[in-house]
């Protein structure tokens, strides 16, 4: 089935729909002040774009992962209590928008989509764990990760050549190369 129209239910707090069969689009969502929790992931049926959420500023979780969501992500920088945001697994594109003022943000996946443009600077969102970008269209070098102490899982197109920099340099199984990794560094790579 579908999603019915939820935006005259105005005190909704969570709105979890995973692992469901549903088809159609995600309803409006914009009025939902409330709203903390927005899961609607593993819809393989579920079409159409992720809705406008720029006045949601309750929201800390927002996941759409593996359905069949297009267009391009919309205005989140007002969303500062964001904490995960995954939408991993469509058919996304366009450009990361900017994501610095999020510096709640725990974890990002916009892996397996078509976005282009650059990797963002992810230095202010002191944080970050969990950032999977990989398998995408985006270019450039991940940019210092020196001040995400809590960064445990990278997921990122890396050249071969850091890998080779990091071994010679690590005392890690996998860290990112932007810099000299110590037996602390608990950055996985997943290529």
């Amino acid at each position: 089935g579908t999603i019915p129209d939820v935006a005259a239910v105005t005190n909704l707090s969570d709105l979890g729909l995973d692992d469901n069969e549903l088809s159609g689009t995600i309803p409006d969502v914009g009025d939902l002040t409330g709203l903390k929790f927005l899961r609607l992931n593993n819809n393989t049926r579920m079409s159409g774009t992720i809705p406008v959420v720029h006045a949601l500023s309750n929201l800390t979780t927002l996941f759409f992962t593996s359905n069949q969501i297009s267009g391009t992500i919309p205005n989140i920088a007002a969303l500062t209590n964001l904490v995960n945001l995954f939408s991993g697994r469509n058919q996304i594109s366009g450009t990361i928008p900017d994501i610095s003022p999020l510096t709640n943000l725990v974890k990002l996946g916009l892996d397996f989509n078509q976005l282009s443009g650059t990797i963002p600077d992810v230095g202010a969102l002191t944080s970050l764990a969990v950032l999977r970008l990989r398998t995408n269209q985006l270019r450039g070098t991940v940019h210092d990760i020196s001040a995400l102490p809590d960064l445990t899982i990278l997921c990122a197109a890396i050249p071969l050549w850091m890998l080779r920099t990091c071994a010679a340099n690590c005392a890690v199984h996998w860290c990112l190369c932007q810099r000299r990794c110590s037996t602390s560094a608990r950055a996985r790579l997943l290529l």
